[in-house]
């Protein structure tokens, strides 16, 4: 496809921007007798610009001088409508090439409803979904990102996954496929590689629709970066046209986090946690914010107040972005009396709408989630917010855990109306409260991996219930789509069957099945059907000893540790977090 041709295709597309590549530090560097690599985050341009881990690798490849880099994202309806009624392939930004005249495709998986979106992108590029159907003159397409801890449901689909951070992995992989160009060969070798999960290693024998048996091949141990200090920032990020979700400069303080909540798939596979210096940190925010011009720093961790020098941190930062008019962000925070001096020094900045994450309002259940934090540092953390000038809260919770009653979601209403009367009597009716209620989807890896998905009717009527006690003009209360977070549910703790379940809901229309105005779960209950595979099977709360999917995966967290946070969750106790007492989690040596 010519330069002409793909002008023409955007010519006649809704956010061409989405598609047009030329990013402000964009590398441009030749395409032809080099090892091509596009990175590809398979939903829309305004979410993939904005992850971090593409941010991350894309400088990681463009430094290795025998690579040529590219990315690569879902295209929305129009266009894929387009490409395929014009046999036109799907092309990189950077280059305008075709994704298949690469030889890797790199996707990061980090949401399971992406799924079908990957089935697209290999069809629009004219690459067999299927492994088994795909020759050496197709790319190698391997997956990274979270969700790789269980890779069994793209098991049919992926040449092979690598499980753990990737800065150190890359740039070996490359180095391997130099040397040894023929995929069977290269595949053999990587095989060997720390990280990675060759899928066709592994053969898994069922009984019924119960695994009863898996090969004996050594499973595949993740891979974490030790020292922080040496892990590439992302200093010369690159700087879209056009409006993205995160369109601010990202700067990564560490990685992990040691409260243990028990339903949390990211800390529990990015133990232990690992911090940047202060200085690195410093120097960075300010390489980054000269080289991108960016008005909005946020710094990202699973919990930045976590961080042990956070106040130098945050008292080196303010008076820099102070004088500079940038404002300073922070992801969910983790809330305690020790964090409440810190939100005073961030209110020297402009305000942007922050966010608290109780999870619950009921005392009870977060024991049992092993969430430690009390209802006193709840509110008077709200307060001191308000107090500060705060006209807008978020708070994010989440329903579905097994043992809960409706009078913990009533509890989860008082707790919203309690905040809403602190910002109402501060602020009046300018006070709004946001209110965000996600569902309760059981995670490989974690204490709560073997807990059954709640049934969508009751899902159903706690919603409705919490609802009732939430009408005020302040409030807006919105939540997860019922029948997508079902399919989250499957999809996470799926197997290698599902491979196929995947690819005939994509042929029947399924895809950015994360945007609630393009989800149509009827598409996928009847490719269930096609496939002859029951949901519910993977719906049902697990027997402790039976073969798990992600059982060749080692996340370093032991079985047994998993099982003992289980049994504490039933007994309404608190385990202590990694920074109080060692857990014998079985991470660190």
């Amino acid at each position: 496809m010519t330069g002409n041709d793909q002008q023409d295709l955007l010519r006649r597309v809704n956010h061409p921007g989405r598609y047009t590549g030329g990013e402000w530090n964009i590398s441009r560097k030749p395409f032809e007798n080099a090892i091509r690599f596009c990175l590809i985050f398979p939903d829309l341009y305004e979410l993939g610009a904005s992850n971090l881990s593409l941010r991350i690798l894309y400088p990681i490849l463009c430094s290795l001088p025998e690579v040529f880099a590219d990315r690569c994202f879902m295209p929305d309806l129009d266009l894929c409508l387009l490409l395929t009624a014009e046999k036109k392939p799907l092309f990189a930004l950077g280059s305008q090439k075709p994704l298949a005249e690469f030889d890797f495709l790199g996707f990061t998986l980090q949401h399971e409803l992406t799924y079908s979106n990957i089935i697209h992108i290999l069809n629009l590029s004219g690459i067999p979904p299927l492994r088994k159907d795909r020759g050496d003159k197709f790319p190698l397409i391997i997956g990274g990102g979270p969700s790789t801890v269980n890779p069994e449901p793209l098991a049919d689909i992926f040449d092979l996954f690598f499980i753990g951070e990737a800065e150190q992995f890359l740039p070996e992989m490359i180095e391997l496929y130099k040397n040894c160009r023929e995929k069977a060969a290269f595949l053999q070798k990587a095989g060997n590689l720390d990280g990675v999960y060759l899928p066709g290693r592994y053969n898994f024998e069922f009984q019924g629709p119960l695994i009863c048996k898996v090969s004996s091949e050594t499973g595949a141990k993740r891979v974490l970066i030790t020292d922080l200090d040496k892990a590439p920032l992302n200093l010369r990020d690159l700087v879209p046209y056009v409006s993205i979700v995160h369109d601010r400069a990202i700067l990564e303080i560490q990685r992990g986090c040691d409260f243990g909540c028990r339903f949390c798939l990211a800390g529990y596979i990015y133990r232990p946690r690992r911090e940047r210096d202060p200085a690195t940190l410093i120097s960075a925010a300010k390489e980054m914010l000269q080289a991108t011009g960016w008005e909005e720093l946020s710094l990202s961790s699973l919990s930045s107040f976590c961080h042990s020098r956070i106040t130098e941190i945050v008292d080196a930062l303010v008076p820099v972005l102070s004088s500079l008019q940038i404002t300073l962000s922070l992801p969910s925070l983790r809330i305690n009396s020790q964090s409440l001096p810190l939100f005073k020094k961030i209110s020297r900045l402009k305000k942007t709408g922050i966010t608290l994450v109780p999870e619950t309002g009921s005392a009870l259940l977060r024991r049992f989630i092993n969430k430690k934090v009390s209802d006193e540092e709840l509110f008077s953390t709200a307060q001191l917010l308000i107090n500060e000038g705060w006209q807008t809260i978020k708070l994010y919770f989440m329903l579905g855990f097994s043992p809960e009653t409706d009078e913990d979601v009533l509890a989860t209403a008082e707790f919203c109306r309690k905040i809403l009367e602190m910002g109402v009597r501060k602020h009046g009716n300018r006070f709004k409260l946001n209110v965000a209620v996600s569902h309760f989807v059981p995670k490989p890896h974690t204490p709560f991996q073997w807990e059954a998905f709640a049934n969508l009717d009751s899902l159903r009527a706690k919603i409705s219930l919490l609802s009732s006690r939430l009408h005020h003009k302040c409030i807006k209360l919105s939540y997860h789509d019922f029948e997508s977070s079902w399919l989250e549910a499957i999809l996470s703790r799926g197997d290698r069957r599902l491979s196929q379940v995947i690819i005939a809901a994509a042929l029947a229309g399924a895809r950015l099945d994360s945007w609630g105005d393009h989800f149509r779960s009827d598409i996928w209950r009847e490719a269930f059907d096609k496939c002859g595979v029951d949901p519910a099977w993977y719906l049902r709360e697990r027997n402790l000893d039976e073969i798990l999917p992600w059982e060749k995966v080692e996340t370093g967290v032991t079985r047994e540790f998993l099982l003992s946070e289980r049994n504490l969750a039933y007994q309404f106790q608190e385990s202590p977090s990694c920074g109080e007492k060692c857990s014998q989690c079985g991470v660190c040596p």
